[in-house]
């Protein structure tokens, strides 16, 4: 019996949102996301502006905002990273039931 390959998340349009060329591109508007993330206004708002100034599809948005972050928010989670040295003093406990599903849309 033949196995069915599935591509969680998979877009066919993926190769060519976030090609080198457009990539580029996403990181320059990632920049413009966080320099108004800084300032107090709001990810929704931020995302829709930007998304909208460079004609971003929604995929490429949806990608720009779950991957960015202002200063505060990203300080408040590596405030919650424990230290190396807790591994190895046994078993660490991980949630990391989401991200699989990150990690298994973002290999497909």
């Amino acid at each position: 019996m033949a196995t069915k390959n599935v591509k969680r998340g998979f877009d066919p349009d993926d190769e060519k949102i976030f090609s080198v060329e457009n990539i580029a591109k996403l990181k320059i508007v990632q920049e413009e996301i966080e320099w108004l993330l800084e300032r107090g206004y709001k990810m929704k708002q931020v995302i829709e502006f930007t998304g909208n100034h460079y004609l971003l599809s929604s995929r490429a948005r949806t990608a720009l905002q779950r991957t960015t972050s202002s200063t505060a928010d990203y300080e408040k989670r590596r405030s919650t990273m424990l230290p190396l040295e807790c591994a190895k003093e046994g078993c660490l406990n991980i949630d990391g039931f989401n991200l699989i599903i990150t990690l298994e849309v973002a290999l497909s």
